[in-house]
């Protein structure tokens, strides 16, 4: 599980959540949890956020669709990224099952891409957006 983790994190590195603030992603280790049922609800009460904060659920190519998409005209630096946000990605969907990115709060939007391993570990990583 920790190279799982190490592998996503190293993908990640260097890469920015866009929004009005640019953010990194840090890992995200939950431990042992069951796959079965699981919902934004758990995820509150997992990370003793109060439970009637705002939760929504979206699938992991729809949440990084803006930094995987080929703008026409993108720099080779900026087309470098975009392969490097495909490839983290890739790895998420490759070594984690259930993959979804649950988003907490309103403005301020803790992000956090979660699946879980083999041997059901949630592991992901956390960014954070603002929309104002």
């Amino acid at each position: 599980m920790e190279q799982t983790l190490e592998k996503i994190l190293q993908a990640a590195q260097g890469l920015y959540m866009l929004s009005e603030t640019d953010a990194p992603f840090e890992p995200l280790d939950l431990g042992q949890q069951p796959s079965e049922g699981f919902n934004g609800e758990r995820l509150l009460s997992l990370l003793s956020k109060p439970a009637d904060s705002p939760v929504e659920e979206q699938e992991l190519s729809y949440f990084l669709r803006n930094m995987t998409k080929v703008w026409e005209g993108a720099s080779a630096e900026k087309q470098a990224e975009i392969e490097r946000f495909r490839q983290l990605q890739g790895l998420l969907l490759a070594t984690l099952t259930m993959v979804k990115v649950y988003r907490i709060g309103q403005t301020q939007i803790e992000a956090y891409l979660l699946g879980w391993t083999p041997d059901n570990l949630l592991i992901g990583l956390k960014t954070l957006q603002v929309e104002t």
